[in-house]
């Protein structure tokens, strides 16, 4: 009966022994995971900062484009020619033809109606006839040919007329019915047509 008992506790003993060097074992082939590896401070810090260096370059490149365009086109705007000549030059105007004077007249043929709406006057055999909105007024001169500050002064209301005479060599500043200035100075009249030196400028206003 003792010596039962004595292989039993001795069973027992063994299992407990081998049971504690299995789960030694197991534990000792178990390797923990290591931590999740994180980026260096400065290295994410730099990356940040490059973006936002990129960005930054890249709204100034539009911004300076935009600015450009902007001040070139308002500058183009406001660019004032008043005062240049729009053309200048001797044209022979047939009579009984209306012409229009904001452009040089090609050929001098003009049109023969009055209701083209362009036309400043009509060339008669001895005088020009301006259409309303469009006059003339003598120049006496000196010098011999005016500016156009001294023709927008001198047709006025009052000292405009329609009715042109023609002697040659007479001077007359004008504005047209868009409201142009020029001059024009009578070279020769004949039969068939009028022959004139004539200087316009741009710009509307007075």
């Amino acid at each position: 009966m003792t010596t039962t008992r004595a292989v039993l506790a001795r069973t027992a003993l063994l299992v407990a022994i081998l049971l504690t060097a299995t789960t030694g074992c197991s534990g000792s082939d178990t390797t923990p995971e290591p931590p999740p590896a994180s980026e260096p401070a400065g290295s994410t810090d730099g990356a940040n900062a490059g973006a936002d260096g990129g960005a930054d370059a890249g709204t100034g490149g539009d911004g300076g484009t935009g600015e450009g365009a902007d001040g070139g086109t308002g500058t183009g705007g406001e660019r004032d020619d008043t005062g240049q000549v729009r053309w200048a030059g001797g044209v022979r105007l047939d009579v009984d033809t209306y012409q229009d004077l904001d452009d040089e007249p090609s050929g001098g043929r003009g049109s023969a109606s009055s209701s083209e709406p362009a036309t400043d006057l009509r060339v008669e055999l001895s005088r020009l006839t301006f259409k309303p909105g469009a006059g003339a007024a003598s120049w006496p001169g000196p010098p011999e040919r005016p500016d156009r500050s001294t023709c927008s002064a001198l047709l006025q209301p009052l000292s405009t007329q329609e009715t042109v005479p023609l002697p040659d060599g007479t001077v007359w500043c004008f504005r047209t019915v868009q409201g142009r200035y020029g001059f024009l100075q009578v070279k020769r009249a004949d039969l068939h047509a009028l022959t004139l030196d004539v200087t316009v400028w741009e710009g509307t206003s007075g």
